[in-house]
């Protein structure tokens, strides 16, 4: 499932969740989005079941440990949780 809510298959899923990365990091440029604010501004555009993790996640850390995160790990926890290592695996090879 990408960030999208669109349901994914295989090296689709990567590839959605690498481009929702670099649509995220480009608005944080464009709008000077504070570090502080990136993992905040981001999970504000997830919906469907990326969105449905992400509350799970908060409830279960709190809103203040979750949003305390760091974009990086942030991204770390989303490619654990929806690219399996063989599908990157895939990528990198066509790569």
């Amino acid at each position: 499932m990408a960030p999208t809510g669109r349901p994914t298959r295989g090296t689709e899923g990567v590839v959605d969740l690498t481009q929702w990365f670099e649509r995220m990091e480009t608005m944080f440029r464009i709008s000077n989005c504070t570090v502080e604010n990136q993992v905040k501004f981001a999970t504000c555009t997830l919906i469907g079941i990326a969105l449905t993790w992400w509350n799970s996640h908060a409830r279960t850390v709190t809103n203040e440990v979750a949003y305390a995160m760091t974009w990086s790990d942030l991204k770390k926890k989303m490619t654990t949780k929806y690219c399996p290592r063989n599908e990157i695996k895939k990528i990198e090879a066509e790569l």
